[in-house]
């Protein structure tokens, strides 16, 4: 039996989710509800002993200056141990990942299982090696050449893996084990966050007001495995039947699983020893898997999504040396780079066109689908199973959405409880 105190008390409400975004505030974050609890879901993936591997991959990419590291770290800093489950790292050779292997809080090497491993806006060439693409997928052999020999390599256990970047580029054969989010970069929040710095200076800060027994209790939870007893209600609202969904159906199944763990002191546990999940679950995860992935499963990062965005406007082909001309944060290096990254998967095509100021042919791109984002529709928790809690209800996006308010932000979640 789990003794009262202001803490657990915490640990069993159902506004949890709401009192780490208040924690990770207290850090000096300004705003970010919905980054703060889509990386809170990803982060508590470590816990889930059954989850699949590739739903623990996230990349936050943003604007250079735009505070992903900022967000990112702090987020990080509330919910884990740094350098026994939390491993941050600014540099990272990329052969470094054939041989490391985290130690526990005792010196002795340990598995990667329940750990977040996150990178820095790391190299090109560590996301691409064969190190960094089997433990991302959940794998555990690679051979390295090592004193002119060939040798195979274990890596133990599977970490949940974080990269912040602007111009990390997932391949095509990583699409499927990955998500991405933005940071706000919004006017609002920049005014925010400069006027809050000036305030810092002053002395003036909430830090002292960090409840550091929540943040602990946060830091201990337990893995589990979890079930999920009223999945196929869920099926039946399951409207994406499209080939993609065959791997990212997983993803919303797990991060049910995740909410399960964080709300761990309010679940039941049964005979087997398997965390029960409720379906207050699902709406958390339904917010993230929503935030995270359009209908084709793209983990795009912020220049991708500027060049998409770019030429769903124009609605026609463009030709090479326009968007480079009109777009500010896209060089003629990177797009000679990505164009072809970006056509095997999926997003644009490539046509040659008669030029007449050039008079010869040149290369257009355009984008693929047509000029509407395409997005996810998944009922709420309410219009599947009838309930009215907490969380379904909208309340919880309510509170958070007349938080920002009062703090002149422009609210986020109007969608989520049909808010004018």
């Amino acid at each position: 039996m789990i003794q009262d105190t202001p803490e657990t008390k915490k640990m069993k409400s159902s506004k949890l989710m709401k009192y780490i975004i208040e924690e990770v505030h207290k850090q000096g974050v300004t705003g970010e509800e919905d980054t703060i609890t889509v990386l809170t879901l990803k982060i508590m993936l470590r816990l889930v002993t059954n989850a699949k591997p590739t739903s623990s991959n996230i990349l936050v990419s943003d604007t250079t200056g735009g505070g992903k590291d900022w967000v990112t770290k702090n987020i990080c800093e509330v919910l884990l141990k740094e350098d026994i489950t939390y491993f941050h790292r600014t540099a990272l050779s990329y052969k470094t990942l054939n041989y490391w292997q985290p130690k526990n809080s005792s010196g002795k090497y340990t598995t990667w299982d329940g750990k977040v491993l996150y990178l820095e806006d790391p190299d090109e060439e560590l996301i691409q090696c064969q190190a960094f693409k089997t433990m991302t997928s959940g794998e555990n052999k690679i051979t390295v050449l090592k004193d002119q020999k060939i040798l195979d390599r274990k890596i133990e256990g599977k970490p949940v893996v974080i990269v912040t970047s602007m111009k990390t580029s997932i391949d095509d054969e990583g699409q499927r084990r990955w998500d991405a989010i933005r940071i706000d970069a919004s006017q609002e929040v920049t005014e925010k966050v400069i006027f809050n710095a000036f305030t810092e200076a002053t002395g003036k800060t909430n830090q002292a007001n960090t409840d550091e027994k929540f943040r602990l209790l946060i830091q201990e939870l337990q893995a589990y495995k979890v079930v999920i007893p009223f999945a196929e209600e869920i099926f039946k609202y399951y409207k994406n039947r499209n080939l993609i969904q065959r791997t990212q159906v997983h993803k919303l199944i797990d991060y049910i699983k995740a909410s399960t763990v964080l709300h761990q002191y309010d679940r039941h546990v049964d005979n087997d020893g398997n965390l029960i999940a409720k379906k207050a679950d699902y709406e958390l995860a339904r917010f993230a898997y929503l935030h995270l992935k359009n209908e084709e499963g793209n983990a795009l990062n912020k220049k991708e999504e500027i060049v998409l965005d770019y030429l769903r406007d124009k609605g026609e082909p463009i030709k090479l040396v326009q968007i480079i001309t009109e777009l500010d944060d896209i060089s003629k290096d990177w797009i000679y780079r990505h164009k072809d990254q970006m056509v095997s998967k999926g997003l644009i095509s490539t046509i040659t066109k008669f030029d007449a100021g050039s008079n010869k042919e040149v290369e257009h791109l355009k984008v693929n689908g047509g000029k509407k984002k395409v997005k996810n529709d998944l009922p709420s928790g309410k219009q599947i199973f009838g309930i009215s809690d907490y969380l379904s209800s909208g309340q919880f996006y309510k509170e958070i959405d007349f938080t920002r308010q009062a703090n002149n932000l422009k609210p986020l979640f109007k969608e989520l409880y049909g808010g004018k």
